[in-house]
């Protein structure tokens, strides 16, 4: 139902799984000026299901810096839990 990280949607360009992977973001994307939120749920490697809400405001970059940071957060706890 969500937009799958990597593949389609508003994320297709971001949250990207390793190669030979399933996608492991399933998420949702809101922006205004200055203002980006992503909430959703990812898969962990070991098959748990954890869901998440980022809300990022004020900030005084570009969104695709504060993406990168998210994408860096799910990334590690992807591999690790």
């Amino acid at each position: 139902m969500l937009p799958a990280g990597g593949e389609r949607g508003t994320i297709r360009n971001w949250y990207e799984a390793p190669e030979g992977e399933d996608p492991y973001v399933f998420a949702k994307t809101g922006t205004l000026s200055n203002n980006h939120a992503l909430s959703g749920y990812i898969i962990t490697r070991s098959g748990k299901k954890l869901y998440f809400s980022f809300m990022n405001n004020h900030y005084v970059t570009s969104s695709s810096v504060v993406k990168r940071e998210m994408e860096k957060v799910l990334r590690y706890i992807h591999m690790t839990y």
